[in-house]
C-alpha cells in the first residue's frame, strides 16, 4: 500500500470514529498511556488490509539489520513490496504460529493501535496473522479493531506508549533479547532519560537490568 494520500486515509478513518460514535462519545474504547495520564480513545473496525505495518516496528529490528532487507524497506517502507517483506519478517516471528491459532480460534481480543496516518503502532504482529488467515477464509479475520491515537502524538509520545504496550508483556509475543536492546537505545535516542527507562522497564534491585 503506497501512503500517498495521508489526508485520505485521516479521512477514513474520523468517518469511521464518527459511525461508532454514541451519544457522542465512541461506543468501544481503549486506555492507553499517553505523556503522564491515561487516556480513552476510540476504537474502531478496519479492513484487515487497511492498516500500515510500521517499518519502525521494534520487533524485527534485529532482523532487518542483520539482513539485506534495510535498505530495500526503509528506502520507500510503505511500498506493496516493502509491506510485503514485512509481512514476511513478522510471520516468521517466534510464536506467531501460535499467535495465529488463537485468533483463529477466539478471535481478536485486543484491539491494535494506529494513528491517524493509519499505520500500526501496536499491533503489527496481530494484524500480519489476521491478514494471513483471511486469505485463508477465516471469517472472524476480514477486519481488524484498533484504538486511534489524537493527533499531535509525538515520537517520543509513540515511544513511551510502545514501552509501555510492549516492553512489559501485555502483547502476545515477547521481544528477542537483541530486539529489547535496540529498542531500548532507540527509547533513550527519543530524548528519555537513565532513570526513565529503569521506570518505564519496570526494574527494581536484584532484577534484569539492574538500576
Amino acid at each position: 500500500m503506497q501512503v500517498d494520500s495521508n489526508r485520505e486515509i485521516e479521512q477514513i478513518i474520523d468517518q469511521r470514529i464518527k459511525a461508532s460514535l454514541d451519544e457522542g462519545r465512541p461506543s468501544r474504547s481503549q486506555t492507553v498511556p499517553i505523556g503522564n495520564e491515561l487516556k480513552s480513545l476510540p476504537v474502531i473496525s478496519l479492513p484487515v488490509t487497511f492498516p500500515i505495518f510500521n517499518h519502525n516496528n521494534h520487533r524485527l529490528s534485529a532482523q532487518i539489520k542483520d539482513s539485506d532487507l534495510h535498505k530495500k524497506i526503509f528506502d520507500n517502507p510503505y511500498s506493496d513490496a516493502s509491506q510485503k517483506l514485512i509481512l514476511e519478517l513478522l510471520s516468521e516471528t517466534e510464536e506467531f504460529t501460535k499467535l495465529k491459532d488463537e485468533l483463529k480460534n477466539l478471535g481478536q481480543r485486543d484491539p491494535g493501535l494506529i494513528n491517524r496516518n493509519g499505520i500500526l503502532v501496536n499491533g503489527n504482529t496481530r494484524c500480519a496473522a489476521l491478514r494471513l488467515l483471511n486469505i485463508e477464509g477465516v471469517d472472524n479475520a476480514k477486519s481488524i479493531d484498533v484504538a486511534v491515537l489524537p493527533e499531535g502524538i509525538t515520537e517520543p509520545d509513540i515511544a513511551d506508549i510502545e514501552m509501555e504496550l510492549q516492553m512489559r508483556k501485555l502483547t502476545h509475543q515477547s521481544y528477542t533479547f537483541t530486539n529489547e536492546l535496540l529498542f531500548m537505545k532507540s527509547y533513550k535516542r527519543s530524548g528519555k532519560s537513565d532513570n526513565e527507562l529503569v521506570s518505564a522497564m519496570g526494574w527494581q534491585k536484584g532484577k534484569r537490568g539492574e538500576a
